[in-house]
């Protein structure tokens, strides 16, 4: 069990383990009424371009200066 939560924990620090969560959450979109999605989908590209802005690749990293 330790190892699973160690596991969970370490892919939670990861900037691609959001982009992936935010990307599901937009093609779960495809299932709803087609007018509703180009809104869907442009709230989703938006979360994923702000996720990826704000955050760095891990987010346990430290910044070199």
């Amino acid at each position: 069990m330790n190892n699973a939560v160690t596991y969970l924990v370490s892919r939670l620090k990861e900037l691609s383990t959001y982009q992936g969560i935010m990307v599901l959450l937009t093609g779960v979109g495809v299932s709803v009424a087609p007018d509703k999605w180009q809104t869907i989908s442009t709230t989703g590209v938006a979360i994923f371009g702000a996720v990826s802005a704000m955050f760095p690749d891990k987010f346990g990293a430290v910044d070199k200066k």
